[in-house]
C-alpha cells in the first residue's frame, strides 16, 4: 500500500538523492517505514523499547536496511520532532496525536531531627515524621482515588470525599484505604513491619488478596512481605501518635525500638553492642529533653554504660552526625 508523505519529508528526500534512480530508492524506502506504523500504533499504551525491537527485526531482513536508517533519522531530525521514541513516527506517517505526557510526581523528604507538615490539594493534611519520604501525582485532585506513597513515618488526616478514596501504598505489599478519617502509618528502612494505627474513622487494608477492616484505637500489624498476615490489636494510641505534638512515649518498650526512634528524632547515630541489651524495656515520656538527657535517664535505669562522641568536622566543611554508643557494664 502507497502511502503520501507530508512536504517537508518529500523535500528532505529529494536533497538526498542524487539522481531519479537513487531518488526512487529513497521513495520506496520511506514507504516501508510508512506500512510499518502499526507497530507504533496506542503511543499512550506501548513500551517504546519492546516496539523499536520488533521494527528493528523486521526492517534488518529487508534489503535496504542501511539506507532506511538513515533516512529516517535524517527526517526526524530535520523537522526537530523526534525526541526520545518512535510516537513521532506515527505522528507524522498516520497523523495521529503523540502520547499523553509523563505523569508528575511530587516528592517530600522529612530530614532527620525534624517534623514536615504538608497540605496536600485536596486539603488533607500530612504530618511527615522524621527521615520519612511520600509521594504524590501533582493532578491529585483530577484522580478518581487519591494515592500516596509512603516510607517511613506520617500521620493523615484525611478529607472525606466518599466519590475518591484516599489511598496510601507502603512498600508495595500493603495499601491502607480511608475516606474522613484519622490515621498513623509506620514503615521505616530499619523496620521489619508495617504498623498503621487508626485513630478516628474507618479503613480498609489489602495485603496480598485480602482484606482487613480497622476500628479507633486498633493498630494493624504486617510483615513486609507480601504474604503475610495483618494481625490487628487494641492500641494505646496515645504512644503510637504522641510525635505529631513533640511528644516521645514509650510503654515498655524494647531498647531496640527507643534507639531507632532516638536515632531519627535526634538525627544522631546509636549503636548497640550487645544483643543482650536489645529487649530491655523502658516506660517514658519525653517533651523537652536533649538527647544527652534521655540518654543520662536510660543509663540510670539499666546496666548499661553510653559514650558520646561529638560531631566531628569533614573536610567538606560538613558535620557528621552525633554518635553514641550503647553497651553493656
Amino acid at each position: 500500500m502507497t502511502r503520501e508523505l507530508p512536504d517537508d519529508i518529500m523535500r528532505e528526500l529529494e536533497k538526498g538523492a542524487s539522481n531519479f534512480t537513487e531518488l526512487k530508492e529513497l521513495l520506496d524506502a520511506a514507504d516501508f517505514v510508512a506500512e510499518n506504523a502499526d507497530l507504533l500504533e496506542g503511543s499512550d499504551r506501548i513500551n517504546p523499547e519492546k516496539r523499536w525491537e520488533t521494527l528493528s527485526e523486521k526492517i534488518n531482513r529487508h534489503e535496504r536496511a542501511r539506507k532506511i536508517a538513515r533516512i529516517f533519522w535524517s527526517v526526524a531530525a530535520s523537522l526537530i520532532i523526534f525526541v526520545t521514541s518512535f510516537f513521532t513516527v506515527s505522528y507524522f506517517l498516520r497523523g495521529q496525536r503523540p502520547g499523553k505526557p509523563v505523569e508528575e510526581i511530587v516528592d517530600v523528604y522529612s530530614a532527620e531531627g525534624t517534623v514536615t507538615r504538608i497540605i496536600l490539594p485536596d486539603s488533607s493534611v500530612v504530618i511527615l515524621n522524621s527521615g520519612s519520604h511520600i509521594q504524590y501525582a501533582k493532578n491529585f485532585t483530577s484522580e478518581q482515588k487519591r494515592g500516596v506513597r509512603l516510607n517511613g513515618e506520617a500521620y493523615f488526616k484525611v478529607s472525606h470525599d466518599p466519590d475518591r478514596p484516599f489511598e496510601v501504598s507502603v512498600w508495595d505489599a500493603l495499601r491502607v484505604t480511608a475516606l474522613g478519617t484519622e490515621f498513623d502509618v509506620r514503615s521505616y528502612d530499619t523496620d521489619s513491619s508495617i504498623d498503621v494505627t487508626l485513630a478516628s474513622g474507618k479503613v480498609e487494608l489489602a495485603k496480598g488478596n485480602k482484606k482487613y477492616y480497622m476500628l479507633p484505637g486498633q493498630i494493624a500489624r504486617a510483615k513486609k512481605d507480601i504474604d503475610s498476615e495483618c494481625i490487628i490489636s487494641e492500641a494505646n494510641i496515645y504512644e503510637r501518635i504522641a510525635w505529631i505534638d513533640g511528644k516521645l512515649v514509650f510503654r515498655r518498650a524494647k531498647l531496640k525500638d527507643i534507639v531507632n526512634q532516638l536515632s531519627r528524632h535526634f538525627n544522631a547515630e546509636i549503636i548497640l553492642r550487645g544483643s543482650e541489651i536489645e529487649n530491655y524495656e523502658y516506660s517514658a515520656t519525653f517533651k523537652d529533653e536533649s538527647l544527652e538527657d534521655i540518654l543520662s535517664l536510660l543509663e540510670m535505669t539499666a546496666p548499661i554504660k553510653i559514650k558520646v562522641f561529638n560531631p566531628q568536622k569533614r573536610p567538606d566543611d560538613s558535620f557528621s552526625k552525633k554518635r553514641v554508643i550503647i553497651s553493656l557494664k
